[in-house]
């Protein structure tokens, strides 16, 4: 295969592979709206930053092996696909349609075109514009590091709080079984106000909630069994099923940033044997030093959100499923670290930069409720790294560097 063939070929299957993630991206069905969009519209038009940053992304991405296009065609292009895709979400689960989403996909694409232009034709010398980018990509990694822990701190609105139980929402499958008893606190509570008094502590650092009732079939979607709301009908807590996987979470400070809340699920937590119309009590007791889960005496805990899991906040649902989110945490890992390390070169400079992303990770776990990185986490993060620096050598040993996005 000759060069030119090769370089087709590379190209082809990098832009291929961008294309995929737009699709999977905005088109994939999600069991729930995001937080504060639980009441789908034909069009929105609030402003989710995160949701502004996701787009940008998505579509910079691909704009970027685009260098030999027009700009107005990359723009038209742009446009068009958005345009499409956003009138698709009309007709599937969980997804609503954003005008902000259009104008954020083309200026998405219209910075992804520029920066390629910039790096490969713009007359300030190579090293220069490397050292830019990878500054840039320095300073987005460390930033994403030291939100991450800080936004998984417990936020709750003041009282008044409502109870449902179960929730009848538009966002959630009904849960076919039957809810007998609700207590929070050891009070018992029911559908409406939550009386005063029920929170006789912070609710955020420690709280004790037990339902009982008879099993009903696995739902496929999320099913609420409790849900808390304040008087705005905005999520404060939530305890759901998806087929046999039980869920949890609170708001957290990063809700308050348009971020998602944690989520803490327990894989298998309902028997599959467990028949229609058994028995069953699910408790979730939170202290200031972790928060347990407990179905049928069946007991599961955990101190502080595994650092690997700090993706959730990024991603509006778990679109692709529940048994996926360890590889996910792999893949979020690696994904902050490849480009460090094809962009890093043994010299002072980039040494120093190289010391912030390893700064912000050790001290993440004094910055919030986070654990710290495991091994098998540094292994990958240092697998990551390695596989960036392999590329960038290969890269440059064939002399790819400036014909890459041609």
């Amino acid at each position: 295969m000759t060069r030119p063939i090769r370089q087709r070929a590379l190209w082809l299957l990098l832009a291929g592979f961008a294309g995929s993630a737009v699709l999977i991206g905005t088109l994939w069905p999600l069991s729930e709206l995001p937080s504060g969009r639980n009441t789908p519209l034909s069009v929105q038009w609030r402003l989710y930053p995160p949701d502004i940053l996701r787009n940008l992304i998505l579509f910079g991405v691909p704009a970027a092996f685009t260098r030999r296009w027009k700009t107005q065609h990359v723009l038209l292009t742009a446009a068009l696909v958005s345009i499409s895709i956003e009138s698709l979400q009309n007709l599937i689960p969980g997804r609503v349609p954003s005008i902000l989403d259009v104008l954020a996909n083309v200026l998405g694409a219209w910075i992804g075109h520029h920066v390629t232009v910039w790096y490969v034709n713009a007359p300030a010398e190579r090293w220069r514009k490397h050292r830019a980018l990878y500054l840039g990509w320095v300073a987005i990694t460390t930033l994403a590091l030291v939100i991450a822990p800080v936004a998984f701190t417990p936020h709750l609105p003041v009282t008044p709080w409502y109870v449902h139980a179960p929730p009848q929402l538009g966002h959630l499958e009904p849960y076919s079984g039957k809810l007998l008893e609700a207590k929070l606190n050891g009070q018992p509570v029911q559908n409406g106000p939550l009386p005063v008094g029920v929170l006789a502590s912070d609710f955020s650092i420690a709280h004790r909630l037990e339902i009982r009732g008879e099993a009903g079939p696995l739902p496929s979607q999320l099913s609420g069994l409790f849900y808390i709301t304040d008087d705005s009908g905005r999520e404060v807590a939530l305890l759901g099923l998806q087929g046999t996987n039980l869920f949890y979470r609170l708001r957290s400070l990063g809700d308050h940033w348009g971020l998602e809340s944690p989520r803490l699920w327990w894989r298998g937590a309902f028997p599959a044997e467990l028949d229609r119309g058994a028995a069953f009590v699910v408790r979730v007791e939170q202290s200031n030093t972790e928060t347990c889960l407990e179905v049928n005496r069946r007991r599961q805990c955990r101190r502080a959100v595994p650092f690997q899991e700090s993706w959730q906040l990024w991603l509006p649902s778990r679109a692709l499923g529940v048994d996926v989110d360890h590889e996910l945490g792999r893949w979020w890992l690696m994904a902050l670290f490849l480009p460090l390390g094809a962009g890093y070169r043994p010299r002072t400079f980039e040494s120093c930069l190289l010391l912030w992303p390893i700064s912000a990770l050790m001290i993440a776990p004094w910055l919030g409720p986070i654990s710290y990185p495991t091994p098998e986490n540094i292994a990958f993060m240092a697998l990551a790294f390695t596989l960036g620096q392999g590329g960038a050598a290969w890269m440059r040993s064939h002399n790819k560097a400036s014909q890459l996005f041609g």
